[in-house]
């Protein structure tokens, strides 16, 4: 018996000593690739009563759009007005948007979110996490699979002429700022190789000079992210965002374990106001306001947590963290529009079409795409939609006033666009309407920047024109560089560009 134990023992032993050796080879001990930032604690970046309160008046919301949809959106106080306040506006943006989202299968006939990848011993995190957001980006606004596009993490961390090395880290910001500013090249032309050496002949030993095929014809841009549902919005439309991970011991252990057994696991972080030791750059490609938590894709290969995935909840380490959350989008030169079968008079003075919704989408999307009200949106198709909580999938839907770039009528034929409007920088990325409405010198650059105000009160006159607000809660401030990106596709809308049905 003494044998028996002593060998159950020495078997403990063994495999704790493995434990060890696989935990110290794959997440390197002198941290992760993302600066540490130690006036940053690991929780509470946001709080869970305000989270909370915006899901319970989405709920709401639902619940009487369920008992009565014409009360529910009639008046100067019907819920499809909720851009009259912020916190309505939310509870709207809420109530019409999907509760649990994952991009790699809920974005529809494609998966934008490429493969994850394993950043070895080198603390890379920074090029994985903002490539990733990348790749999502585009791939989501060219509705093709995400492992179509593929760039180098080598030559966004160390190339050209960067002077960094496998050991040393970065922040999120300059290597958006790379990304927008330079050209990066496709991960076959520059394989990552996880390089000891710092010497830049063989970090930048380049076969090829291009970017990936896929994203030959557009430009990146990125835009900070403050708000929890903002966010949300962001996965929605392109994918994923990149943020910080503060990294506590615990988690090592805890992502070796807990997600093979239970994907759906949530983890929590320490609550300690004790400042990580490390910190870890990430994307976000998907979120769960049943579970109060965020599905993270990491670059320490598929054979952790979930393949390569975890969760973690809302509102504690520095995920949404201020100055390193950040949105990353891109601007096709050929837009993908929403296809119209044809047009359908609602009132006089608007211009309405009819369009199919397809499996994946939700009220809130459609809206972003078309870039027009939520509320105008749900009051438009009151006799259509009865309940919130079903699927869009197959009704047909009345779509008044959108931006003409966003929609083709059956069979591709494009709805010219007027020459000389900011419609089709709105209709590619609404985000950057901030950018661009304070250049521009005409009414209608205001109303792409804000359609929401314009249709609400065109639809709810009893609101008064001052109390009409963006269903966006908050719009981002935006860098200069940011700004050149913008401009120069703004440069480009003389003509408005082809459009592709999709």
């Amino acid at each position: 018996m003494r044998q028996i134990n002593c060998g159950l023992a020495w078997l403990g032993l063994a495999w704790a000593a493995l434990l060890v050796v696989f935990l110290a080879a794959s997440y390197p001990a002198a941290g992760q690739g993302l600066s540490v930032n130690k006036n940053v604690p690991g929780a509470d970046f946001c709080t869970f009563s305000k989270l909370l309160r915006y899901t319970k008046n989405g709920a709401a919301f639902r619940n009487a759009y369920a008992a009565g949809p014409s009360k529910a959106c009639t008046g100067g106080n019907g819920l499809c007005a909720a851009a009259a306040g912020s916190e309505e506006a939310v509870a709207l943006l809420v109530a019409t948007s999907p509760a649990v989202y994952d991009a790699r299968r809920d974005a529809g006939d494609f998966n934008p979110i490429s493969p994850v990848q394993d950043q070895r011993p080198c603390q890379t995190s920074v090029a994985f996490a903002v490539g990733a957001a990348a790749e999502a980006a585009a791939a989501s606004a060219l509705q093709i699979n995400g492992s179509s596009v593929r760039l180098s993490q080598q030559d966004l961390q160390f190339c050209p002429g960067l002077q960094r090395g496998c050991y040393d880290n970065w922040d999120i910001q300059p290597a958006l700022q790379r990304l927008v500013n330079d050209t990066v090249v496709d991960s076959e032309c520059l394989p990552y190789t996880a390089p000891q050496s710092d010497d830049p002949a063989r970090l930048c030993n380049y076969r090829c000079r291009v970017p990936p095929r896929a994203i030959l014809q557009g430009k990146f841009g990125y835009s900070p992210l403050r708000d929890v549902i903002a966010a949300q919005k962001h996965i929605r439309r392109y994918g994923a965002f990149v943020t910080r991970f503060n990294l506590y011991e615990d988690f090592f252990e805890w992502v070796a374990k807990v997600p093979q057994k239970d994907p759906t696991a949530v983890y929590t972080c320490p609550k300690s106001n004790t400042p990580a030791p490390d910190a870890q750059a990430v994307a976000v490609v998907g979120y769960d306001n049943v579970k109060q938590a965020w599905i993270v894709k990491n670059s320490w290969g598929q054979a952790t947590g979930d393949r390569g995935y975890f969760r973690v909840q809302y509102c504690v380490c520095g995920v949404m963290a201020l100055g390193d959350t950040f949105g990353v989008f891109y601007l096709p030169d050929t837009l993908k529009t929403l296809e119209v079968a044809g047009t359908a008079s609602l009132r006089q003075g608007k211009k309405c079409y009819i369009y199919r919704a397809r499996r994946e989408d939700s009220l809130a999307k459609i809206a972003d795409r078309a870039v027009v009200s939520i509320g105008q949106l749900l009051a438009d198709n009151i006799q259509v939609i009865r309940n919130l909580d079903k699927p869009l999938t197959g009704l047909r839907l009345r779509i008044c006033d959108p931006d003409p770039a966003t929609i083709s009528l059956a069979g591709g034929k494009p709805v010219a666009a007027p020459r000389g409007t900011l419609g089709t920088a709105s209709a590619a990325a609404p985000e950057a309407a901030a950018a661009v409405t304070p250049l521009a010198d005409s009414a209608s650059a205001a109303t792409a920047a804000a359609p929401g105000a314009a249709a609400a009160a065109a639809a709810f006159p009893d609101l008064g024109p001052t109390t009409i607000e963006p269903v966006v809660p908050e719009e981002p401030d935006w860098s200069e560089a940011e700004a050149e990106v913008l401009l120069a596709f703004k440069a480009s809308l003389g003509d408005p560009p082809p459009s592709t049905t999709g």
